[in-house]
């Protein structure tokens, strides 16, 4: 699963559709693709969530 999550990743770095990128890399690894799309999104969404603490940090540092 994780090998066709960073399938997935790697594809739409390259620029293709996210659908594409799911279903292609599910193919390729021979996995559902709809638990590849839950995985990507759960770490896309903890990466988006890091992002925001991050910036959210460097936002207090700058007022202080």
């Amino acid at each position: 699963m994780l090998f066709a999550v960073l399938e997935a990743e790697r594809l739409a770095d390259a620029g293709a559709v996210a659908s594409y990128c799911v279903v292609r890399a599910a193919e390729r690894h021979a996995v559902d693709p709809y638990a590849v799309a839950v995985h990507w999104l759960a770490k896309l969404l903890s990466v988006q969530r890091a992002r925001r603490a991050v910036a959210a940090m460097q936002e207090g540092d700058r007022g202080a």
